[in-house]
């Protein structure tokens, strides 16, 4: 485990941040879609919203600054 220093302001991310593991990728499927290449677990400020995208079951809950692609606008938008 290490700590490192982290200035992300595409994604509100700024102070350090514990590594908690580096693992080999799993193979990686062909086709359609974007790879997933990390996640960020904080804490939040309580200002939580349940984000529920086209063809999804079940709503995802996010903090309400978190940003999403938009295939339909061909670009990264907040969920405000």
């Amino acid at each position: 485990m290490s700590l490192h220093e982290n200035e992300l302001p595409e994604f509100g991310a700024k102070g350090p941040a514990k590594v908690v593991s580096i693992d080999a990728c799993p193979p990686i499927k062909s086709g359609k879609g974007n790879v997933v290449t990390g996640k960020f677990i904080h804490e939040s400020d309580g200002n939580l919203i349940d984000l529920k995208i086209e063809g999804q079951k079940k709503a995802t809950t996010v903090t309400a600054n978190h940003r999403y692609w938009s295939g339909q606008n061909k670009g990264v938008r907040n969920q405000k």
